[in-house]
């Protein structure tokens, strides 16, 4: 049985933290687009005898679309950090089976 390094481990836990913010920015960005999305198809009017603003319809539409794409969003953060665990976790397991050391022929 091969056992791998503290420090190789550290290694391939830091990669996957790395991985795992970069596919929460990929998917915040995507789910931010979705919640724009949402606010965009609200019409609001300024009403300048009470000098507010007044919600005067709401796209659903728009609505839906917008949690679609937040879903989206969502899952491209979980199935990118799950997927990210498994490239690394098959490429430490290459590499410490190659690194096996066979015992001598008899």
């Amino acid at each position: 049985m091969v056992e791998i390094s503290w420090g190789r481990a550290f290694g391939y836990g830091l990669r996957f933290v790395v991985f795992i913010i970069l596919w929460a920015i990929v998917g915040v960005i995507i789910a931010a687009a979705g919640g724009l999305t949402i606010a965009a198809s609200a019409n609001i009017k300024y009403n300048a005898d009470t000098q507010q603003f007044d919600l005067t319809g709401v796209n659903m539409g728009g609505v839906v679309g917008g949690v679609i794409i937040i879903a989206i969003g969502a899952a491209v953060v979980i199935l990118g950090a799950i997927s990210s665990y498994f490239k690394l976790m098959s490429k430490l397991v290459t590499e410490t089976v190659s690194q096996q050391q066979l015992p001598p022929p008899r």
